[in-house]
């Protein structure tokens, strides 16, 4: 929900799967925020963005997270995001996320933000196949919210990222920012590159800046995705 005519720029479509309509409301101004990620992550390659709300305000359920997917699939979305999580596998969430990526869909998933307390799984970032992204600060570590486990795959900056909300820019910290940040990053990168998942993910890897120990680690994945390093690995 904003005037801002460069963020709007970038969104074709707007759902609310709860309500059934093409008219979206912000009402806890989060989405808009997640928005303005993605946004910035891609301003110099724009790719579309549609816009599913699935929480009635701020509250979730399975059934309409897997209303979301569905209809991501449906309309022919390259990459879903989803800034959202919780504790516990569903079954349900599962099979849709599992259609998605059968249907060679990147999913990126906030991490969680419990880093600094009890720093449990978060789900769907923690699904076989998702991106599950961590946030780091501007000292480039990881940030004492961002949640680290085995299932981590990257980060990005998630903590103080000046962001539009409610038509204004506030400091806002979150994993919820860090993994669309990753998905704009990913959407710039498939505009020059049909690789497939498994070698987009290769790419990623491959090239993603070290900031723990060589190599993989649970604070910060394989890195901070350094997408301009991934474009020439598969350009070469």
């Amino acid at each position: 929900t904003t005037n801002s005519g460069w963020l709007q720029s970038f969104v074709t479509h707007t759902y609310d799967v709860v309500a059934g309509t093409t008219v979206t409301d912000d009402t806890i101004h989060h989405g808009t925020a997640v928005v303005a990620s993605a946004a910035l992550a891609m301003q110099h390659a724009p790719a579309d963005i549609i816009v599913i709300k699935i929480d009635q305000n701020g509250s979730l359920s399975i059934p309409n997270i897997v209303k979301g997917i569905d209809y991501a699939i449906e309309q022919g979305a390259d990459i879903i995001n989803m800034s959202l999580g919780g504790t516990y596998i569903d079954e349900r969430e599962q099979h849709a996320i599992e259609k998605a990526l059968a249907q060679n869909i990147t999913i990126t998933a906030a991490a969680g933000n419990e880093g600094h307390t009890y720093n449990k799984l978060n789900y769907p970032a923690s699904y076989e196949g998702v991106l599950s992204i961590g946030a780091i600060d501007e000292q480039q570590q990881r940030a004492n919210f961002s949640n680290y486990n085995e299932q981590l795959s990257f980060v990005l900056p998630g903590a103080s990222l000046p962001l539009i909300q409610d038509d204004q820019i506030n400091e806002i910290s979150g994993t919820s920012f860090s993994s669309p940040f990753a998905a704009g990053l990913i959407a710039a990168l498939q505009q020059y590159s049909d690789a497939s998942f498994d070698v987009l993910h290769n790419a990623l890897k491959r090239t993603a800046i070290d900031l723990e120990k060589p190599g993989y680690d649970i604070a910060t994945g394989y890195g901070l995705i350094h997408a301009n390093d991934a474009l020439q690995w598969l350009r070469g």
